[in-house]
């Protein structure tokens, strides 16, 4: 029996095996953007109430709201910082449990649907639904 193999399984399997590099192009590029994806979906507990959390904020939202919007909000301005957050999921949460304490102490709050939420957790929501 023959299986159809999708581009995503083909593309995990080849990164697993260390072989994404040998065929160049798009490749790393892709399975980067699927391995930030795994790490800010890793961040949340529960993807399908961040969806609906961040689907209702993204109706009311001010600040732009595409995914890569809501990763410089999410994220420091450094790059090199950025980029061993979203390498190290570990580190990732703790940077965003952060900043969510840090915004409410600082009274950065949304409300959605009376619930008050950090702007950090409104806008992890919303990249949620977004990716």
């Amino acid at each position: 029996m023959r299986r159809a193999v999708s581009r995503r399984h083909l593309l995990l399997a080849l990164a697993t095996t260390g072989l994404a590099g040998a065929i160049g192009g798009r490749a790393p590029g892709v399975v980067r953007r699927h391995h930030q994806r795994l790490a800010w979906l890793s961040v949340v507990g529960h993807r399908r109430s961040s969806r609906i959390v961040g689907r209702a904020y993204l109706a009311s939202a001010p600040d732009p709201c595409d995914a890569a919007s809501l990763q410089r909000q999410l994220l420091p301005t450094d790059p090199g910082r950025s980029s061993a957050l979203l390498d190290d999921v570990g580190r990732l949460r703790r940077y965003v449990r952060g900043r969510i304490e840090d915004d409410f102490d600082s009274g950065r709050t949304v409300q959605v649907h009376g619930w008050v939420l950090s702007e950090t957790e409104a806008r992890l929501c919303a990249l949620v639904t977004r990716l």
